[in-house]
């Protein structure tokens, strides 16, 4: 059974040079998007049965939550927070 995407939780930038990143992300484009998950286990293990592999598990700092990164078709990084709400 496939776990539901809840919707997004926050917007990551990821970068090697901030400032360039941050004009380009924030005044050019918007924003690089995380996907909310209410299992990140379940989903992790959903990603796995097709093939899928994630970066090992993470927890927030601030809110003490799990998150984690897999790779797009063009080995972007795309990221999972589970959120209870």
């Amino acid at each position: 059974m496939k776990p539901q995407l809840l919707g997004f939780h926050h917007i990551a930038i990821i970068a090697s040079n901030y400032a360039r990143s941050k004009h380009f992300y924030m005044e050019i484009l918007g924003a690089k998007l995380a996907f909310k998950v209410e299992n990140i286990d379940s989903y992790i293990a959903y990603l796995l049965e097709k093939g899928i592999s994630c970066e090992p598990i993470r927890v927030d700092e601030l809110t003490r939550m799990k998150y984690t990164f897999l790779k797009d078709l063009d080995a972007l990084p795309i990221e999972l927070y589970e959120t209870n709400n």
